[in-house]
């Protein structure tokens, strides 16, 4: 796939407080890159009055992932284990 900026990111951290605050600077990164990014994080949700450039969204869960998601072109997990094979989401880099 060839990234272009039509592409939809979806950003999912790592459902911790740390490591959701340290992909807001991937986040930062990528829509100033003039990226279309959303990120998924039911405690980044919580704090969203501090981050008013963002699109934040609860983290769906595991099973309504697909639903949720099937819109983004490109998926980045912080932690693959953040996503299972339940989702009926790629998890790794060589599943399609």
């Amino acid at each position: 796939m060839e990234l272009n900026k039509e592409n939809k990111i979806a950003l999912i951290p790592g459902n911790r407080i740390g490591d959701d605050l340290i992909a807001m600077v991937l986040a930062y990164n990528i829509a100033k890159n003039g990226f279309d990014v959303t990120i998924f994080s039911s405690i980044i949700y919580g704090l969203k009055e501090i981050f008013p450039k963002y699109k934040i969204e609860k983290f769906p869960g595991i099973k309504n992932a697909k639903k949720a998601l099937n819109k983004y072109d490109i998926l980045i997990y912080q932690h693959n284990d953040n996503m299972s094979k339940d989702s009926g989401l790629p998890y790794s880099q060589n599943q399609k």
